[in-house]
């Protein structure tokens, strides 16, 4: 089979493959050797550390937007000069579409390159692609996100081979466990990816480090309020006692300076660790003789949490997101966005939040992956239609617009057909009822909303008769056949004038 990738890195080959505003572009193919640049920034490690363990709601916007964008799929495109947007390939047996289909496994892996790579783009700002030739079958490639940290360069001979690498004694090296490095075989495919600086592009950019400063504000505010709450927990102001009580101690406080006051500060220490306890909630008893209690006093210096502080953490909050690019929603973590509906946002959202990143992303992936690999089995990256690149698509985010209250007034004025007011409520044509179902909800409908018609239709859904029901719907006496025409109904015969009176029979004769 021949290799989909460049396997002994050719740097001919692969510089071939490769149009020549590559040396500015966000995304490259990354040789292991002695004057390799593995700069890690002290930036990138103060933002991973809020990522880690510093402000939850960063961490979990980030997640958020990682989330989102491992529902983004990627696909085949042709880049037409001149062109806005790249047009989908939608053959599928396209060399190009092939090469795709097999990058990072498809789609289950690649929605994992697509949640790693955004990690890393959003948070340190650069990654890594590694792609590994299984040593065991060469026609499966192992592809994996690595951090700049997990990279490193090594001398040594080839894992798969034991000779000393072809092209130098450089190997790449990527970290296993804590402090456990694995070197990697020559073959392997490695690229980079990178928001590239305004001002220097080789160096990298992330929306993380331009929140950096408030992200250290909303950290400060929030270790302030943890203080206040451990303060009081540990102090709630003074108590003043008489000089002349004196306490018995306690088993374990007998030879302290003061055993009231020691056993008092150990009580005090304990809720500091569990102030989920019931010592945090209730005074400590303390016996005294009666003509001395009116000479305890407590002065109380706790101050309740400084309004101020929330206000400045929603201000600053408001911050995180601008910086970020993110729905304040997702941040904050109010309004209706959560992780119920993490991949879902409107056409507005995915337009603003989503699809900057994904085309970074597929700007890597074709830098990185679809050019080289296209050039490896034989395949030209120009065509006469445009460029080959690896786009987007953003279906499983798109959301609808709502029509549902729209299609209730238009159907009811009979501005749409049935068929259209099923389409915006969400139903097919499979869902229209039957007839006798259409008659069911009318005299459902009539058994609900019309007090004269209730106890008859009634009968007529259940088939069983209902004490009162004398006429049914439209006038037919309940249990009579639906055919038979119902009694005629009018005026009363106006009385008998002279005149008009019928003949009478004569009454009979005696004997």
């Amino acid at each position: 089979m021949t290799d989909l990738l460049v396997r002994r890195h050719d740097s001919t080959r692969v510089r071939a493959a490769l149009p020549r505003n590559d040396l500015i572009a966000a995304a490259s193919i990354v040789m292991p050797s002695r004057g390799l640049r593995l700069n890690k920034y002290p930036w990138q490690e103060e933002a991973w550390n809020f990522f880690r363990e510093g402000v939850g709601a960063f961490k979990y916007a980030m997640l958020w937007h990682g989330q989102t964008m491992s529902r983004v799929r990627l696909t085949a495109a042709v880049m037409e000069p001149g062109g806005e947007e790249p047009s989908p390939i939608t053959d599928p047996n396209h060399p190009a579409s092939q090469l795709i289909r097999q990058f990072f496994g498809g789609v289950p892996g690649q929605s994992q390159y697509m949640f790693g790579m955004d990690i890393q783009l959003q948070v340190p700002g650069e990654g890594y692609v590694v792609g590994e030739y299984d040593m065991d079958d060469p026609d499966i490639i192992h592809w994996c996100v690595k951090s700049t940290t997990e990279m490193n360069v090594t001398t040594g001979r080839d894992p798969r081979t034991n000779r000393p690498a072809k092209k130098g004694p450089y190997l790449w090296q990527t970290e296993v466990d804590e402090g456990v490095w694995k070197t990697l075989p020559e073959d392997t495919h490695v690229f980079k990816q990178w928001i590239a600086d305004q001002e220097k592009s080789w160096r990298p950019d992330s929306p993380t480090r331009g929140a950096l400063r408030t992200l250290r504000t909303i950290d400060m505010l929030e270790r302030r309020i943890i203080a206040q709450a451990v303060s009081r927990l540990a102090s709630n102001g003074v108590l003043l006692y008489p000089q002349e009580v004196t306490f018995p101690p306690k088993p374990g406080f007998e030879n302290a300076a003061d055993p009231f006051i020691a056993e008092w500060l150990d009580i005090a220490s304990k809720v500091i660790d569990n102030p989920g306890s019931a010592q945090a909630a209730i005074p400590m008893p303390v016996k005294v003789p009666n003509q001395y209690i009116d000479s305890f006093k407590h002065i109380d210096f706790a101050n309740t949490f400084d309004e101020r502080l929330v206000e400045l953490l929603n201000h600053e909050y408001d911050q995180l997101a601008t910086a970020m690019n993110m729905p304040k929603e997702v941040v904050t973590g109010m309004g209706e966005t959560s992780h119920w509906n993490a991949w879902t946002l409107d056409e507005q959202g995915i337009e603003v939040h989503i699809k900057p990143a994904a085309e970074t992303i597929c700007h890597g992936a074709t830098k990185g992956y679809l050019h080289p690999a296209l050039k490896s089995v034989g395949e030209k990256i120009y065509t006469s239609d445009g460029e080959l690149v690896v786009w987007y698509d953003t279906s499983e985010l798109d959301v609808p617009p709502d029509r549902s209250a729209a299609a209730d007034e238009a159907y009811d004025r009979g501005l749409i057909t049935t068929d259209a007011y099923r389409d915006a409520k969400g139903f097919g044509s499979g869902d229209e009822p039957t007839k006798k179902e259409q008659r069911d909800i009318i005299l459902l409908h009539m058994a609900l909303s019309d007090p004269t018609n209730a106890l008859a239709a009634i009968e007529e859904l259940t088939g069983s008769p209902v004490a009162g029901a004398t006429t049914g719907p439209g006038g037919v006496e309940a249990g009579a056949p639906a055919d038979q025409t119902p009694p005629a109904t009018g005026p009363a015969t106006p009385p008998s004038q002279p005149g008009n009176q019928p003949a009478q029979p004569p009454p009979p004769t005696a004997g």
